[in-house]
């Protein structure tokens, strides 16, 4: 892989609890060159992801209002072994109501090699529910398990969703 390729999340599909329906769970990302310009830049590059590097993005979801940023921190890039943080540093708004704080939503993963063609991931999510957005552990099981599939090569759409209203 030459390039780690942010903008290919649009066919990642989740189930809303909400609506009932599939929905695409990225519908636009870009590497950025910081967190301050929101220039976008080609993908990142694997010498890029040094351990203790901080590469930022820009993702727009198929709910939220506009763009939020993100930083993702390499923790470990190896032949065997990748572990990445990633937070939102900019808020998530719905329309003008703030959904999430800056460093309100969090992800780690760890990618191990088992063997030479077996790849293992573990993942932990964490998220600081608010008064908007407290009652809505389903929607957020849903989109984990789309990106669990994702990497797994499972359809992100198949039946049946990890969780239904």
């Amino acid at each position: 892989m030459d390039r780690i390729r942010l903008h290919r999340l649009d066919f990642v599909r989740y189930r809303s609890v909400s609506d009932s329906s599939w929905r695409t769970l990225v519908t636009d990302a870009a590497a950025l060159d910081g967190p301050e310009t929101r220039r976008r830049r080609a993908d990142f590059v694997p010498a890029e992801m040094v351990p203790g590097a901080d590469l930022y993005f820009a993702q727009k979801d198929s709910r939220s209002s506009g763009e939020v940023i993100y930083r993702m921190r390499v923790l470990d890039h190896g032949p065997s072994r990748v572990a990445i943080a990633v937070e939102n540093i900019t808020a998530v708004r719905f329309l003008l109501v703030p959904l999430f704080a800056p460093s309100d939503l969090r992800c780690t993963s760890y990618l191990e090699r088992l063997s030479p063609e077996v790849w293992g991931y573990y993942g932990l999510w964490g998220i600081r529910a608010g008064a908007q957005t407290s009652r809505h552990e389903a929607l957020s099981v849903n989109r984990a398990l789309a990106f669990y599939r994702h990497l797994a090569g499972i359809p992100t759409n198949q039946e049946p969703p990890a969780a239904r209203r």
